[in-house]
C-alpha cells in the first residue's frame, strides 16, 4: 500500500469515517448469521479508557482488526483451545487455505493487473515483461490445442536448424567429411541451449562458490511417435517432403545413443576440473556462453565443475565419451544433436504453458517483476522498518544466548559469534538500489512483437545463459532464475544469510502504518523464526562462515539438548485434533525450536517496548496488550482444517498449525506461556 496515498484518503474525514463505516457493514453482514453482530461502539472501542483519537485507522489496521474480530470464536475458552478460539471461523471469512495463501493470490493478481494496463513504458524490462505477457495471452487465445505447434514456431525451429549446422535428413548430399563435433555444440549454445545431448552445461552454488557444472544429460520424455511427427511436420511445413523410414531409422539410432549415454551412474561427486575428454572443447564453448562484448571481463573469473562421471573420466569399466563419440558415426552425430534440439524445444514449440501467463512472466523476469512489485505496491518505507526491526531481532537473540545459562562457553562464543554475522537481505539487495541497475541487464537484449513464442522463449535461454554467467562470475549477487517473489523469509545456513523476500515487506504482514508492537508480532516473528535455524539442530553444526563445524552437535550442549529433547516429546505426545498423538518430534525438532526462539525474541523484545503511546487497535479494548501479542501471532496460523493424510502430514518438516499455537504457547518446555491471558468470560487467568 503506498502511504503517501492513505494520508491523503485519510486526510479526508468523510473518506476514512466512509471507509470503516463499509467495513463495520461488511463485517456485521458476513458473520450475524452465526454470530451476535459487532457493535459499533464497541468496534470503534469509544469507551471511557480509550480516546478514538488514539485508534489506528488506516485500512491495514482495519482490516487487521476485522480479521481480529472476525476470525475467532468467542464460544471456544481460550484456554481450553487457543487455536480454535483465536482461528475457529477463519473458513468462514476467508477463501484463501491461509494467510500466506491469501498473499500469494494478491500477489498474482498485482502482477497481472500491472500488465494489462501497462503501456509504453520508460522501463525496458517493464516493456519486455508487457510483450512476453502479451504474447502469451495471444497464444493461449488462439489454440485449445496443448500438443498443436503454431506454424510460426515451426519455420523458426527450422531457421534455428540451418544455423547448428548440415542437417543429413534436410541434405541429401550431406558430407561427413566436413562434420565438425565442436562447431555444431558451439553454435547450440549460441541459440541458448544448455542441454546438448552428449552432456549438458548448468550452474551450481557450492560451499566453496559458484561454478558451471559439465554433468550427463537428463533427457525429457517425449514419446517415439511425437518425435518422429514433430519432425515430418518440420520438414513438411519447409517444404521438404519426409522420409518416414527414413526418419524411423535415423531416430531409432537417436535413441540408441541415448540409452548408450545414460546407462551410467553418477557417483554424485564433483571435480573442481575440467572433463578429460578430447573430443570436446569445453573451454570454448563455456566463452559462447558469455555475451561477446563481456568474455574479456568475465571468463577468468569462471569456475568450472565436473560431474565425476564415467562418461567424463576415463575408467576400464565403462566406455568413456571420447570413445563412444569415435564408435559413432558423424551421420549420427549431426542428426542427435540436431533431433536433441527439437526433443529439448517441444514445450516451448507448443506455444503458452498450461499456466497463467503472469507466472510465466513472473519465471522468466524474476528479478524484473521483483522491480515491479517494489516501485508499485509496496511503500519505501517499509524495507527500512523491516531493516530496522530485522536487526533489533539479533540484538535481542544475541542477549537471548548470552541469558542463557549451562551453555559451555566455546558454545556459547560460538553461537553468538554466529548470529553477529548473520548476512541480511531484506526484499533485495542494495546493488539494486541505483535507479537503472536492472534495466542496464537489458540493454543488449531485445524482443520483437513479431516475433514467435517459441523465438520470444529461445532469446530469453540464451538472454538467461549470459545473466547466469555473470552472475557465476561474482557481477551480480541474485541468480537469474532465483525466485525472488516468495512470500516468505529464509536462512541459509551453508552461507549464515538470512532474506527477508519482498512480499513480506507488505500487509498483511508488515505495514508502515501499523503501531510498531503489530509488526514486532507479525513479521518479528516470523523473522525471528528464521534467524532460530542459525541455532536449530542443524545449523548449530555451522559456523558463522557457512562452513560444516566438527564437535557441535545438539546432543552434545547438555542443556540445550535436554530442552531439544523435551519440544521433540512435546510433539510426540500432543494429541492433535485430527491426528491424535502420532507426530514425530524428532522429524520436525529444526522448525519446533525455530518457532520457539521466533517467541522468545519477540518477546523479549515486546518486553522493552513502551506501547503506551502507540495506536490502540479499533474494536479491541477489552484485550490488554499481552493478549493481543498471542492473538495477533495466532493470525499467522490461521488456516482451514487440514485434509491431507497423516503420512503426508508426517512427511512435511513443520509440525501441524494447531500445534504452533497450542502446543508452542503451553510451552511445557519453558519459555512464553499464556500467562497472563484473560478469558472474556469469566475474567479468570489461564
Amino acid at each position: 500500500m503506498n502511504v503517501k496515498k492513505v494520508k491523503e484518503k485519510l486526510s479526508r474525514p468523510w473518506v476514512a469515517v466512509n471507509l470503516l463505516l463499509l467495513i463495520v457493514f461488511l463485517a456485521m453482514v458476513t458473520v450475524h448469521i452465526k454470530v451476535e453482530p459487532v457493535n459499533l461502539d464497541e468496534l470503534l472501542s469509544i469507551g471511557n479508557d480509550v480516546d478514538s483519537k488514539n485508534l489506528c485507522d488506516s485500512p491495514e489496521c482495519i482490516t487487521l482488526s476485522h480479521e481480529l474480530l472476525n476470525y475467532q470464536d468467542p464460544s471456544v475458552d481460550p484456554c481450553v483451545d487457543f487455536f480454535q478460539h483465536s482461528c475457529g471461523r477463519f473458513h468462514e471469512q476467508s477463501v484463501s487455505e491461509s494467510r500466506l495463501q491469501k498473499k500469494k493470490h494478491i500477489l498474482r493478481k498485482q502482477i497481472r493487473e500491472f500488465l494489462h494496463k501497462i503501456q509504453n513504458s520508460t522501463s525496458k524490462s517493464e516493456n519486455l515483461m508487457k510483450l512476453v505477457f502479451d504474447k502469451c495471452e495471444a497464444s493461449k487465445k488462439t489454440s485449445n490445442d496443448n500438443y498443436k505447434i503454431s506454424r510460426d514456431a515451426i519455420h523458426d525451429v527450422f531457421n534455428d536448424i540451418k544455423k547448428i549446422g548440415a542437417w543429413p535428413l534436410l541434405d541429401k548430399n550431406w558430407d561427413g567429411s566436413k562434420f565438425d563435433l565442436n562447431e555444431m555444440l558451439s553454435n547450440l549454445v549460441k541459440l541458448g541451449a544448455t542441454n546438448l545431448g552428449l552432456f549438458q552445461l548448468d550452474f551450481r552454488i557450492l560451499t566453496e562458490g559458484k561454478f558451471v557444472r559439465i554433468a550427463p544429460t537428463l533427457g525429457s520424455i517425449v514419446h517415439n511417435s511425437t518425435m518422429i511427427s514433430m519432425i515430418s511436420e518440420i520438414l513438411e511445413a519447409n517444404g521438404v517432403q519426409p522420409d518416414s523410414e527414413e526418419i524411423s531409422k535415423e531416430f531409432e539410432e537417436y535413441s540408441s545413443l541415448q540409452m548408450k549415454l545414460a546407462k551410467y551412474q553418477s557417483s554424485g561427486k564433483l571435480s573442481i576440473s575440467l572433463p578429460g575428454v578430447r573430443s570436446i572443447n569445453f573451454s570454448s564453448l563455456i566463452t559462447e556462453m558469455i555475451h561477446p562484448s563481456r568474455v574479456s571481463k568475465i571468463f577468468g573469473k569462471i569456475r568450472v565443475v565436473t560431474s565425476e562421471h564415467p562418461l567424463f573420466f576415463k575408467s576400464n569399466e565403462t566406455e568413456s565419451l571420447d570413445t563412444i563419440i569415435e564408435s559413432t558415426s558423424n551421420k549420427t552425430l549431426a542428426n542427435f544433436l540436431i533431433f536433441n534440439y527439437i526433443q529439448s524445444s517441444y514445450n516451448i514449440m507448443k506455444g503458452a504453458r498450461r499456466g497463467n501467463c503472469e507466472d510465466d512472466v513472473r519465471r522468466e523476469f524474476p528479478r524484473a517483476s521483483l522491480r515491479v512489485f517494489m516501485r508499485n505496491f509496496v511503500d519505501k518505507g517499509n524495507r527500512d522498518g523491516v531493516k530496522k526491526l530485522t536487526e533489533e531481532l539479533k540484538k535481542n537473540t544475541l542477549e537471548m544466548i548470552q541469558d542463557t545459562e549451562n551453555l559451555a562457553p566455546p558454545v556459547k562464543e560460538s553461537m553468538l559469534k554466529k548470529v553477529e554475522a548473520i548476512k541480511v537481505t531484506i526484499g533485495y539487495p542494495d546493488h539494486f538500489d541505483p535507479p537503472g541497475t536492472l534495466d542496464k541487464e537489458f540493454e543488449n537484449f531485445d524482443l520483437d512483437s513479431t516475433d514467435s513464442y517459441y523465438r520470444i522463449f529461445q532469446k530469453l535461454n540464451r538472454l538467461r545463459s549470459e545473466q547466469q554467467m555473470e552472475f557465476i562470475a561474482g557481477e551480480t549477487p541474485i541468480s537469474p532464475i532465483k525466485e525472488v517473489l516468495k512470500v516468505n523469509a529464509n536462512y541459509k545456513r551453508s552461507k549464515n544469510a538470512l532474506t527477508v523476500f519482498a512480499p513480506f515487506l507488505d500487509d498483511p504482514f508488515f505495514d508502515i502504518t501499523y503501531p510498531d508492537y503489530v509488526n514486532l508480532f507479525f513479521s518479528g516473528f516470523l523473522i525471528a523464526h528464521e534467524i532460530g535455524h542459525s541455532v536449530d539442530a542443524n545449523g548449530l553444526g555451522y559456523d558463522e562462515n557457512g562452513k560444516p563445524m566438527d564437535g557441535i552437535r545438539l546432543e552434545h550442549v547438555t542443556e540445550y539438548g535436554k530442552q531439544g529433547q523435551c519440544l521433540v516429546d512435546q510433539y510426540d505426545n500432543y494429541d492433535d485434533p485430527v491426528y491424535g498423538k502420532k507426530m514425530n518430534g524428532t522429524h520436525s525438532i529444526n522448525e519446533i525450536i525455530a518457532d520457539w526462539v521466533g517467541h522468545e525474541v519477540t518477546w523479549r523484545a515486546y518486553k522493552k517496548m513502551d506501547t503506551s503511546k502507540m495506536l490502540s487497535l479499533i474494536g479491541l479494548k477489552d484485550i490488554n496488550m499481552d493478549q493481543l501479542y498471542f492473538r495477533v501471532q495466532s493470525l499467522l496460523f490461521c488456516r482451514e482444517r487440514d485434509t491431507i493424510s497423516l503420512e503426508e502430514t508426517l512427511k512435511d518438516v513443520y509440525p501441524t498449525d494447531n500445534f504452533r499455537v497450542n502446543g508452542a504457547y503451553a510451552r511445557v518446555c519453558g519459555g512464553v506461556q499464556l500467562s497472563g491471558y484473560i478469558t472474556y468470560e469469566s475474567g479468570e487467568e489461564v
